[in-house]
């Protein structure tokens, strides 16, 4: 069976896919077969949840192409190339008179051995993205979730860490990979008290600042993923 996604998350989690030639299963987007689109660089891991329905009930009500649903997708999933995923992501319909069904959703289809199609439709255009998947086994990435309960959770507000960001960038804090030139340090306290951050600019001019945590409910949380 084919796996029908967002197209937001085929695009959001290729900005975490690696592009290091030497682990090729990490250049990719993962999607396995309950619908849960993964990245990872081996530094950072996003993993994005499936729409709330059924994959079978969803695949059943997208219009297919011609080529069918493909093959099933098994549970060792398949990984789009990044590129790929950031194509296929794009030409998905996302203008609002779009039918919800439609809307910012990619089906992932199998074509036989190592190939793939990322197809959406909004009924009047049809648009294929064809890839060739990435072979390998991708990491269970199971294994490096962390376990048990937080020791401090604290809900930052994400207007505020891209503002937060874009400070530290224009300040000279250079963004230049994982290396000891783009550190910042966050200090956690409390989980309502401020969180302190602070970094070096590329000439060691000292840069600080505070970011005020959310008052979040406790009911507030993540869906289980697989």
């Amino acid at each position: 069976m084919a796996i029908l996604v967002h197209a937001s998350a085929l695009a959001g989690a290729a900005v975490i896919a690696s592009s290091e030639p030497t682990r090729p299963q990490l250049n990719g987007v993962h999607v396995n077969a309950q619908g849960w689109v993964t990245a990872t660089d081996g530094h950072a891991l996003i993993e994005i949840g499936p729409p709330a329905s059924s994959q079978a009930a969803l695949v059943a009500d997208y219009p297919l192409p011609d080529g069918g649903h493909g093959e099933d997708i098994n549970g060792a999933g398949i990984i789009v190339p990044s590129a790929a995923a950031v194509a296929g992501a794009k030409s998905a319909p996302k203008a609002k008179g779009v039918h919800d069904g439609l809307r910012d959703r990619v089906l992932v289809i199998a074509r036989g051995v190592q190939a793939g199609e990322l197809w959406s439709t909004d009924l009047d255009a049809r648009r294929s993205e064809r890839f060739r998947a990435i072979d390998g086994p991708y990491p269970d990435v199971v294994q490096v979730r962390p376990k048990g309960k937080p020791a401090l959770a604290i809900g930052l507000s994400l207007s505020l860490l891209k503002r937060v960001v874009t400070a530290l960038e224009r300040s000279g804090v250079t963004a230049n990979g994982c290396g000891d030139g783009d550190v910042v340090r966050f200090e956690f306290r409390e989980p309502l008290g401020a969180v302190a951050f602070s970094a070096t600019t590329h000439d060691e001019r000292a840069v600080r600042g505070l970011i005020m945590p959310m008052r979040l409910p406790e009911s507030v949380g993540l869906s289980a993923a697989p």
